[in-house]
C-alpha cells in the first residue's frame, strides 16, 4: 500500500490522502484488521469526505 498525503494549495486546513492498494484482496484484509478499532474510527472522525476510485495501472517512472 502507498499513501499519498498533499495539502490544499489554497485551504491549508485541508488535506488529501491517497491509499493505493495492491490488491481488493489486500485492501479487505487491512479493513477487517482495523475494523472496530478505536484508531480507525478517531481517523474516520476526522474524514469530510471518501471514495473509491478503481483504476487500471498503465506503468510508472517514479519521481525524478
Amino acid at each position: 500500500m502507498l499513501h499519498l498525503v498533499n495539502q490544499q494549495k489554497d485551504n491549508a486546513d485541508t488535506a488529501w490522502v491517497t491509499e493505493v492498494w495492491r490488491s481488493q484482496t489486500d485492501l479487505d484484509v487491512s479493513l477487517a484488521r482495523i475494523r472496530g478499532s478505536e484508531q480507525a474510527a478517531t481517523v474516520m472522525a476526522l474524514v469530510k469526505d471518501w471514495q473509491m476510485i478503481e483504476l487500471v495501472p498503465l506503468g510508472s517512472k517514479g519521481p525524478e
